[in-house]
């Protein structure tokens, strides 16, 4: 027995601190595809330079899909991901980034969610759009591909600020100043019953390190609706359609935290069953 526990007390904190840290993290995207040109068309999912599906990521019920209008050119996808620092703390970023073209819309599905409070956290570089552009992310209905319940983004007057919009309101603009280049955008919403509510927003937040070290963005109004995926729009201004790094989980750490590769999930295989030879062997 006691060999037993030693065994587990040295494996132990390396498998399960391994699996403990990532557990609240639900849905991610990194872009982590083959540089170059992506393309689509409506309805259809949207294919790499090599003409495989944008399916990576984990947490998703489906693949990347092309939503309005018809075109075969959606985008690229970038060599180097974006980035985000307070000065102190880092958000760890991984694989390449998404560009979409002029007037493009990609959805994809979560699985399904349950009720809860979720985070999600997501990198755009709005690159100085100009009165033409619009770059945003929506969360949309269950079963729905681009009904909207809520969406966030930059607004499309010539500024970098913060804009939102519940349901079909009119959007709200000038919430808060961003970036020209690269802004961290976080949020944080309930589902009750399916229902969205009690939704905050973050933009550029000064302390990574925690969420009670930011002044929040309270947003008014309960979209109804359960959240089923996310659409990423883009409505012209030149370079502007720049997204990186999307995450879902159920805590602001999974805002900002490292994601396993799969070599880190290998390496946990590998620890228990290594593990399980030593006990067998020690067995008298």
């Amino acid at each position: 027995m006691k060999k037993m526990l030693r065994t587990l007390l040295f494996f132990g904190p390396l498998l399960f601190g391994t699996s403990v840290a990532t557990a609240s993290l639900l849905s991610y995207e990194g872009f982590d595809y083959v540089q170059g040109a992506i393309t689509g068309s409506n309805g259809n999912p949207l294919l790499d330079v090599n003409e495989d599906t944008l399916n990576g990521g984990f947490g998703w019920s489906d693949v990347w899909t092309a939503r309005w209008p018809d075109g075969e050119n959606y985008g690229n996808i970038l060599d180097g991901s974006f980035g985000y620092s307070d000065g102190t703390n880092s958000v760890v970023t991984t694989g390449g980034a998404l560009h979409l073209a002029s007037f493009r819309d990609i959805t994809r599905t979560f699985e399904p969610l349950g009720d809860n409070t979720y985070y999600f956290s997501v990198l755009v570089n709005n690159n100085g759009s100009d009165a033409a552009g619009r770059t945003r992310l929506r969360f949309t209905q269950t079963g729905q591909a681009t009904l909207g319940i809520f969406e966030v983004g930059f607004t499309d007057d010539g500024t970098n600020n913060l804009v939102y919009r519940v349901g079909g309101d009119t959007p709200v603009t000038g919430v808060a100043p961003g970036s020209a280049d690269e802004n961290l955008i976080i949020g944080r919403f309930t589902l009750t019953d399916g229902t969205m509510s009690d939704i905050a927003l973050w933009l550029n937040p000064s302390d990574l390190a925690g969420e009670g070290a930011n002044t929040p963005i309270s947003i008014a109004g309960t979209p109804g609706g359960g959240v089923g995926g996310i659409l990423l729009h883009r409505q012209g201004g030149g370079d502007s359609g720049r997204f990186d790094e999307f995450r879902l989980g159920t805590s602001w750490d999974t805002a900002i935290t490292a994601i396993p590769e799969p070599s880190t999930y290998a390496a946990i295989a590998g620890l228990l069953a290594l593990g399980l030879v030593c006990l067998r062997r020690r067995r008298p």
